[in-house]
């Protein structure tokens, strides 16, 4: 038998992040969910914020297409994320606990987009989560 090989062209950044939003991970955060935080993989928070914080980002970095309904639903949607986020870290410092996680290094890449599209308020108007965005990007590791 033989062997076919299929070349895959490489993803832009915009495919690339499209496959991991829609496809990777909402499936492994129900395991995340299950095995570690042992709750039922409802409301995630993620889920929310990170493709309406992404809708700025396409339209201010990209110009992709967009009208001004699109980014009121960004805005909201992002804002609907981080209110449980700000509820999540009321008796915490960080996302998973009393420690720096790999819950929270995903997340920042991200408030950074936020803050550079100009949603740096929606942060801001929470004081728990603008806390713990300070104190994470302030770690060496966050770079500049």
């Amino acid at each position: 038998m033989s062997q076919v090989n299929i070349v895959v062209p490489p993803f832009t950044m915009e495919q690339s992040i499209g496959i991991e939003q829609a496809y990777f991970t909402p499936n492994v955060m129900i395991h995340f969910y299950a095995k570690f935080l042992r709750r039922p993989h409802t409301e995630d928070e993620q889920a929310y914020f990170t493709p309406n914080v992404m809708i700025h980002f396409y339209a201010k970095f990209l110009r992709r297409p967009h009208t001004e309904d699109d980014l009121k639903q960004g805005t909201e949607g992002a804002a609907k994320a981080l209110d449980l986020v700000e509820k999540n870290l009321a008796d915490k410092p960080y996302l998973a606990g009393q420690n720096f996680s790999l819950a929270g290094i995903a997340w920042m890449p991200y408030l950074r987009i936020a803050r550079d599209v100009g949603l740096g308020d929606l942060l801001q108007r929470r004081p728990h989560v603008n806390d713990w965005a300070t104190r994470v990007s302030g770690r060496p590791s966050f770079g500049p």
